[in-house]
């Protein structure tokens, strides 16, 4: 049975609203439950949030009047992180003010309106187009697009800061009047969802299978933590750090070239306080070199060994080489050894037969107590991800540095909230500018900003790179992102022509720099406002874009949102910078 939610998790809950309220301009905690809770369980940014919204009293308050039905859907977001298999996220909202009303259920009658549009969403009714708001009918031919290209789930969330959903009998209608699809399921987050989610994150959990070595294992007890000290097989060790579940608990894998095909699961390292930096510590240089050398069997006495911690583990006692089952383990200790080691292994294996390293495994479920051994046991150097990456010495370098000039940088997500928004930068976002505004990737700079922190960081984040850099792309975003959001007052009221700038930030962005290059002014700091000046050439000839291709797309159907995912738009645009060019050298 769900515990119910405490007064103090209602006051916090309600806290981190009205912070939210704050941050987007609005005083109605009703409002700013959405994005808050749409950043919480999505782990998007807050842009990504707010163009999420299609909840009819959210776009009239804040984007203008808008007369138009929501029909029960508060905000939709189509996850594609796996384009062959996208998700669409459909949100319903119920947010209360007063605690004494935390025991209410969801409202039946919400729940009959989006059963009600999931049908004709699923059999392409067209004329719902013309019964719901501007900002959910884009989103509704975004999703028929998707539909005619692959296979789509849906989830529909019902999602409320009260300790129910709905009641048992109305939850089996809903269910019942959706399961017909087979590609339609439901979440119902409440508030102890939404409390464990701003408590804990999103953190991924992981699970595995390792086998000790004989009987080189040691156990201990005391309290709140158990401990245990095994030999393993690097191999093994490699094994259940994959980004597959039925590979990490393969303790029985006869080829271990099998393992070559899988990723290293960077959530396995998401409580380590340092990062791994592809090669670029004498370190992790020196744990490659072993393994790849004729020392590789003395590799268990070079190294520091692995440091692992999970809620549980078990194993059988008294048997040799015994499996030991982990549950929700993290590697807090010994990410850059794993990194270095699979890149060897990638390379050359022969060795690796020959290699085994000390593990240390902690079992606790004392929070405080996990992250003092992540804390206390790592003393040699860096492994992926954004949280993780926040410790970076570069990272941190350039937190000092803008603080100098008066932004608040936040390494880690809303690490700043309680400061002036207009003067904190978000590391994630600043990697996006950097990205489209000086590297002129402003598609990948959109949709694969998972990279920033990953397979791109050293490309973006390198060592030259300059604080003014970062002020100068963040500005001229922010300038981009305000014309954005005076843009959507104006497509709730229907102005579908200017559909395209929800779309299109990074690709105005990448013109500006383009028209930039072009007149010769530099992107240096003192050119701000030249550049910020250049705002609306820069946006013409983007709109032109999306207008040449839409009307070129007879036979399928349009979006501007998947136009504008991938590298198209700078053919377009780069023919017209080019031509706008050879304009002026003949009139010279």
């Amino acid at each position: 049975m769900q515990t119910s939610a405490t007064f103090q998790d209602f006051n916090l809950l309600n806290r981190l609203v009205t912070a939210k309220g704050k941050d987007i301009g609005t005083d109605n905690n009703s409002l700013a439950f959405m994005p808050l809770v749409l950043e919480m369980l999505l782990n998007i940014n807050i842009e990504e949030a707010e163009d999420s919204i299609t909840d009819s009293h959210y776009i009239a308050t804040l984007n203008g009047s808008e007369r138009k039905h929501d029909k029960g859907i508060d905000a939709v977001y189509i996850d594609e992180q796996d384009p062959q298999k996208p998700t669409i996220h459909l949100f319903n909202f119920k947010y209360i003010s007063k605690y004494e009303k935390i025991d209410g259920h969801f409202p039946s009658n919400e729940v009959d309106k989006i059963a009600s549009l999931i049908g004709k969403i699923m059999y392409k009714e067209e004329d719902i187009i013309n019964h719901v708001n501007h900002i959910l009918g884009i989103k509704i031919e975004e999703i028929w697009q998707l539909m005619e290209k692959v296979n789509v789930d849906f989830i529909i969330h019902l999602t409320s800061n009260q300790n129910n959903s709905l009641e048992d009998s109305e939850k089996t209608l809903f269910e019942k009047s959706i399961e017909k699809y087979g590609n339609v399921s439901q979440a119902y987050e409440t508030i102890n969802t939404l409390i464990d989610k701003a408590m804990h994150g999103s953190k991924k959990l992981v699970n595995g299978k390792i086998k000790a070595i004989d009987k080189n294992i040691f156990d201990k007890s005391d309290g709140d933590i158990k401990a245990l000290i095994a030999d393993v097989d690097v191999r093994d060790l490699l094994r259940i750090c994959l980004d597959d579940e039925d590979i990490r608990n393969n303790v029985s894998l006869n080829d271990y070239n099998e393992m070559i095909e899988y990723e290293i699961e960077e959530a396995v390292f998401e409580d380590n306080v340092r990062i791994y930096l592809k090669q670029r510590s004498k370190i992790n240089k020196g744990i490659k070199e072993t393994a790849l050398s004729t020392d590789a069997h003395r590799f268990f006495y070079y190294n520091n060994g692995i440091t692992i911690t999970c809620s549980s583990f078990n194993y059988p006692k008294q048997q040799r080489s015994p499996i030991i089952e982990l549950e929700n383990f993290q590697v807090v200790n010994g990410g850059q050894t794993i990194h270095s080691l699979y890149e060897a292994f990638r390379e050359d294996h022969n060795n690796f037969g020959d290699m085994d390293v000390l593990c240390r495994i902690y079992e606790t479920k004392n929070e405080k107590l996990s992250t003092e051994i992540a804390e206390y046991t790592n003393s040699q150097n860096p492994v992926s991800s954004r949280d993780i990456r926040s410790n970076d010495y570069l990272q941190r370098k350039l937190e000092k540095d803008l603080l100098t000039q008066g932004y608040f940088y936040e390494r880690k997500k809303n690490q700043y909230q309680t400061e002036e928004k207009i003067k904190r930068i978000d590391a994630e976002k600043a990697g996006q500018a950097l990205w489209s505004f000086f590297h002129l990737k402003p598609g990948e700079a959109k949709n694969l900003k998972r990279k920033v922190f990953g397979e791109e960081y050293e490309n973006i984040f390198h060592d030259d790179l300059n604080s003014e850099d970062i002020i100068l792309s963040y500005e001229v975003l922010r300038h981009i992102d305000e014309q954005k959001s005076l843009a959507k007052k104006e497509i709730a009221n229907g102005e579908k022509t200017k559909d395209y700038i929800l779309h299109a930030n990074y690709y105005i962005m990448y013109t500006i720099s383009e028209l930039a290059n072009a007149k010769n002014i530099e992107l240096i700091p003192k050119n701000k406002f030249k550049l910020i000046d250049m705002y609306d050439e820069a946006n013409g000839i983007v709109s032109r874009a999306a207008e040449h291709k839409e009307k070129n797309s007879s036979g399928s159907r349009y979006t501007h949102r998947v136009f504008f995912n991938g590298n198209e738009p700078k053919r377009y645009i780069d023919k017209e910078i080019l031509d706008l060019t050879e304009g002026q050298n003949n009139n010279c």
